[in-house]
């Protein structure tokens, strides 16, 4: 899929640098609140946010970082595109959310709904699919980063709710779809 990736945005690849390769056993992708129009940014070293996503790449196999939103879209509005998307054989489209406060008043730490990320997701792969980057049949991971790194599973309850909307929203789009609500991504 990268070689459908450069072709479906070559006239955005020529401004920024909306694709990075990674080999790192164990990175993170942090993205930066709005007002910022920076896209996401790959790090190591130790977690700075709950709200990132930690990327484990025990084999240390090429994972390409395609920063969606601010590059390959550098003026999308809010329901046009994820936040980025990491590929290998396998595509995980990733979208962060942060609670407006971060802890609540009792201290203990915020997450935000995963189904905010839902609209962003869903155009991002209905937009990859219909320029061709994404072939028919294909399985397509959809990860919600909101700060939740525990329970994993998600909420048993909560998640088949969340699945049937984002199901209904990808209805018409022939790929496989499977969504996640973590912050965590093991490639393997």
């Amino acid at each position: 899929m990268l070689k459908e990736f450069r072709a479906a945005f070559r006239e955005e690849l020529k401004v920024g640098i909306c694709i990075t390769a990674h080999i790192e056993s164990e990175f993170f992708v942090h993205d930066l609140a709005s007002p910022s129009k920076e896209p996401c940014h790959p790090y190591t070293g130790e977690m700075q946010s709950v709200f990132d996503l930690r990327v484990v790449n025990l084999q240390q196999r090429e994972v390409q970082l395609l920063r969606v939103d601010k590059c390959f879209y550098p003026h999308g509005g809010a329901d046009t595109r994820c936040d980025c998307a990491l590929l290998t054989e396998q595509l995980f489209l990733v979208e962060f959310k942060k609670p407006e406060l971060e802890h609540a008043n009792d201290g203990k730490q915020r997450h935000a709904s995963a189904s905010d990320c839902l609209p962003q997701l869903a155009a991002s792969l209905k937009d990859f699919y219909d320029r061709g980057v994404i072939p028919r049949g294909a399985l397509i991971v959809a990860h919600a980063c909101v700060g939740y790194t525990h329970p994993t599973p998600y909420n048993g309850a909560d998640y088949r709710k969340l699945k049937a909307s984002f199901d209904a929203r990808t209805a018409d789009i022939p790929v496989r779809i499977k969504l996640v609500v973590d912050n965590k991504l093991v490639i393997s």
